[in-house]
């Protein structure tokens, strides 16, 4: 009799396991009743290591040995769990023997061969840390296949349709705790990676505890203690609480997925809470916007066309979120393929790949065509087309450059630079099991790889990369124009070739002068580490706040940008920091985010801010705030609805004005440098120009302009006839001195980041993550003066810029 074959998705947050029987049936293993194994683990001090729905129980008495994704600790060499050191081979060798004692149990004896996936970004080392694991667990040697390539297979198999060899598809992976995104193409033998990214910090929990802290925002008003016992619970009865919850807006969730609206019971209230599926949705828009924007950047890196994409594959029980579908559709063009189970998609698919399969790291020369690559510089990926008739380089770079390890997978967008690291902030949401900081029992004792290969084919491997790097900037630059509008050429160029300034000489062909060679070029001088991509600067330039870690707010002194440091960490509990603002006094610093009502922080005292008011009446999010230029009135842009507010006291502000003319959520919302006019972007999308006259609160609405894409920023510039928006792909210029009928004007590529205090420069980023500065003092004749790396910037009053990277904030002098 043929042996069964078991194949495994060892998963973040829970695994799925299925048996190829003998006849060629396919089947789940199913563990307490579901076919969804939890990947939790739990020592309970008694040399006993639980795994799965046992280790959640066991954490409500053992929170200190509970580790509740043991795959974000790969790196790590061993985790404490409790006051047992664990091998991390070990861990996950606890979940994989639960899988292998069922499947040896449902097959009657021993198992066949034995198929483990993991992501398509993890290199040797990693791979070897679950190939030990698989033989710990007694599964002998796996085939190890990456996770896009058995969810295309399984896509492909089920779909019944020709999917002709050179085709490529998109895998899009959302599940329970991370999100992975591939490009795979089509072989003779199967599928191969192409390019891949991912976020650690993007899943279903998130927008699990998003619910949660907007449940929150309502109730901690009515009892404060009790809502601290749910979210921070101590006892065992409050943590059984806090699961109950968490439990119940998970199954809320999944109501909401097929009808409209349903209730959250809140455990120790004795309330059931009304929920919509509107409302879910715009709790979960940041979270999905971001893995939208992380897809689409993966399919640019593959360096296809949207019209070469075949099919976009759905994966992963987070995806049943019908918003999911909606959004890939609107941004990208492309119609969704979803199977009955996503979650099962993978397992069931790492059965289908041969064996003898290449399914690793991204495709190697030699398939028919140059093939993207990734070359990690300070952090920065850029792209690499390798030429399988390359000839070899022999000659070195700098010292600094020989000393630094080279990335050969792809990283992930939101992944540290190298193939070790998990995000600082990757066990910040809370556990299932009851309010316990992921990841808090679970400390990092030993880690940090050492480099895969010996120095000397390391620095060959930089030194070829980077000549063939050099070599494609030189024939973009030759064939590529200086328009007034960058085009696709020009922006590829960017993403491939623009470094950070520093003392090593800029390697760029003469053909093509590097925007660093610029006179009066941008210089690092320090960095703001764990700061996030929410920021602003105080009207002196000596103070600037920044999303931290854990959704708070941080305020850096940096009236010696050279030497910044932190002065104060504020905790406005919300599920996401939208935006902050300072007043135009300074003393008052205005904070927004999802799921909870903004707030106005005296910050008079940099190391003490003290919260002196909450503006109420938001069913959910607020997305964007900015004061008037005369700090007299607060503008608040929230789901059909741009609120005014009269702030001129503080602790008791008071709304003067609501704006209710528009037909989905106001995403931006900005003043001139006069405060006579007002600018709203919303999500129709559409620009609505408003205009003040002597001292009325509310504006009268002079104009209505459609606007295209998604809204992704809108700003006013010093020159009052100046206005920019964004849409996913390009900034607009808008002449607005007639309030009437606003002139569209000149385009640049990138989203729009902020204009310099003058009106002068405005910052953009393009989707090859990259901050361009424009000189736009003539508005119709735009052009770009320098690139610089980065997510998002921000200027100060004066001579400053922040730029967010992966690693926090950069500030740059100009």
């Amino acid at each position: 009799m043929d042996a069964y074959r078991l194949g495994v998705d060892f998963g973040t947050s829970t695994t799925v396991a299925v048996l190829a029987w003998p006849d060629g049936a396919v089947k789940p293993l199913v563990f307490d009743g579901s076919e969804l194994l939890p990947s939790a683990v739990c020592a309970t001090g008694d040399g006993a290591m639980l795994v799965g729905r046992d280790a959640i129980h066991a954490a409500r008495t053992h929170p200190e040995g509970f580790e509740p994704n043991p795959k974000r600790c790969v790196d790590d060499g061993a985790v404490l769990l409790g006051a047992v050191e664990v091998p991390v081979p070990e861990m996950f060798a606890a979940v994989l023997r639960r899988v292998a004692v069922e499947a040896r149990r449902v097959a009657g004896g021993q198992l066949g061969p034995v198929t483990l996936t993991c992501p398509a970004g993890w290199g040797r080392q990693r791979r070897d840390v679950l190939s030990a694991a698989a033989d710990i667990a007694g599964l002998g040697t796996p085939t190890l296949v990456a996770e896009p390539v058995a969810a295309a297979s399984q896509f492909v198999e089920s779909a019944g349709r020709e999917f002709p060899v050179g085709s490529y598809a998109v895998v899009y992976d959302l599940g329970a705790g991370t999100f992975d995104a591939a490009v795979v193409r089509r072989t003779a033998a199967g599928f191969e990676v192409v390019a891949e990214a991912g976020l650690s910090d993007a899943g279903g929990l998130d927008i699990d505890e998003a619910v949660v802290a907007y449940l929150g925002s309502v109730f901690v008003t009515r009892d404060a203690n009790r809502w601290a016992r749910l979210h921070h619970p101590a006892t065992p009865e409050d943590r059984r609480a806090a699961r109950m919850l968490r439990d119940d807006v998970r199954a809320g969730k999944e109501v909401l997925s097929r009808t409209s609206s349903t209730f959250i019971r809140l455990p120790l209230f004795d309330f059931d809470a009304p929920l919509g599926r509107e409302q879910l949705e715009l709790l979960a828009r940041p979270i999905l916007d971001r893995t939208v924007r992380t897809t689409r950047a993966v399919i640019n890196r593959a360096g296809i066309g949207i019209e070469s994409v075949a099919g976009l594959f759905l994966v992963g029980g987070s995806t049943r979120m019908p918003l999911v579908a909606t959004l890939l559709h609107q941004t990208l063009g492309l119609a969704p393929t979803v199977i009955d189970r996503p979650e099962m998609v993978v397992a069931e698919g790492s059965l289908r790949v041969p064996a003898e399969a290449d399914t690793g790291t991204p495709a190697d020369a030699g398939h028919g065509g140059p093939v993207r690559r990734w070359e990690v510089e300070d952090g920065v990926a850029a792209p690499v087309v390798l030429a399988a008739s390359a000839p070899p380089v022999t000659t070195g770079g700098s010292a600094a450059h020989e000393q630094r390890p080279i990335q050969t997978d792809p990283p992930s967008a939101s992944r540290e630079a190298h193939d070790g690291g998990r995000e600082a902030t990757a066990g910040a949401r809370e556990t299932t099991a009851g309010g316990r900081e992921a990841g808090a029992g679970g400390r990092r004792i030993d880690g940090g790889d050492p480099p895969a290969a010996p120095a000397d084919v390391e620095r060959r491997r930089r030194v070829r990369r980077r000549q063939l790097l050099l070599a494609a900037t030189a024939v973009a630059a030759v064939a590529v124009a200086v328009p007034v509008v960058v085009n696709e050429a020009r922006d590829r160029q960017d993403g491939a070739a623009a470094q950070r300034p520093s003392s090593a000489p800029t390697h760029t062909p003469s053909t093509s002068p590097a925007p660093s060679a610029t006179p009066g070029a941008p210089r690092r001088i320090a960095t703001l580490a764990g700061a996030g991509t929410t920021m602003a600067f105080s009207p002196d330039g000596r103070t600037i706040a920044t999303s931290g870690p854990n959704y708070t707010v941080l305020l850096w002194d940096v009236a010696d940008p050279a030497k910044p440091r932190r002065t104060a960490t504020i905790a406005p509990k919300v599920a996401w920091v939208n935006a902050v603002e300072f007043s135009p006094d300074g003393r008052t610093l205005a904070i927004a985010g999802q799921g909870a009502s903004p707030g106005l922080w005296d910050v008079s005292d940099r190391a003490r801010p003290v919260r002196t008011a909450s503006l109420t009446g938001f069913a959910t999010g607020v997305y964007d705030l900015e004061f008037s230029p005369d700090g007299r009135t607060l503008a608040t842009a929230s789901l059909r609805l741009t609120a005014l507010w009269n702030v001129t006291n503080r602790k008791r502000p008071t709304r003067t004005a609501a704006l209710t003319d528009f037909t989905g959520a106001v995403s931006h919302v900005t003043f001139s440098r006069d405060g006579k006019l007002m600018a709203t972007l919303d999500g129709a999308p559409a620009l609505i120009l408003w205009e003040f006259e002597d001292r009325d609160p509310i504006p009268f609405r002079m104009a209505t302009v459609a606007a295209t894409g998604t809204s992704q920023g809108l700003a006013m510039s010093a020159n009052p006839r100046t206005l920019a928006t964004a849409d996913d792909d390009t900034t607009t210029l808008w002449d607005v001195l007639n309030r009437q009928r606003p002139a569209k004007g000149a385009t640049l590529s990138g989203q729009l980041a902020h204009f310099s205090p003058d009106g002068d420069t405005v910052a953009t980023v393009n989707r090859y993550g990259m901050v361009q500065l424009w000189n736009v003092t003539d508005p119709a004749h735009p052009a770009r003066t320098h690139t610089i790396p980065g997510e998002t910037a921000r200027f100060a009053p004066a001579g400053m810029l922040a730029v967010s990277v992966r690693s926090g904030v950069e500030l740059w002098m100009l």
